[in-house]
């Protein structure tokens, strides 16, 4: 494992709970997993995670997610899918430098 690499999203949320195509989303568009908690209300675990960090309890907040947050599923991404997103996105930043571009002289 790379310092700063991220190879799985752990994302619990009402949102996810009731929404799948949002995680699916999530995960075509960045091409890394994503997995759905048990637990619905991410700030109360992530306060809880945090808490346990800081009395001691996990010496990180690696090991304490690893411990505190149960996985529900997981959504792995669809390459064809994240290819399509990546065209999108190549076009997408090339407007927004036109548009900056455009406006920083205009305006």
């Amino acid at each position: 494992m790379h310092a700063g690499t991220i190879y799985i999203l752990r994302y619990c949320s009402v949102v996810s709970s009731l929404c799948i195509t949002i995680c699916i989303f999530i995960t075509d568009i960045t091409g890394v997993p994503v997995s759905t908690g048990v637990f619905d209300n991410s700030p109360v675990l992530g306060c809880g995670v945090l808490a346990a960090v800081g009395c001691g309890l996990h010496d990180s907040i690696s090991d304490a997610v690893i411990a505190m947050v149960q996985q529900r599923t997981q959504i792995e991404p669809s390459i064809e899918n994240k290819s399509k997103y990546d065209v999108v996105y190549k076009v997408c930043s090339r407007i927004a430098v036109f548009l900056i571009n455009f406006v920083m002289i205009y305006l």
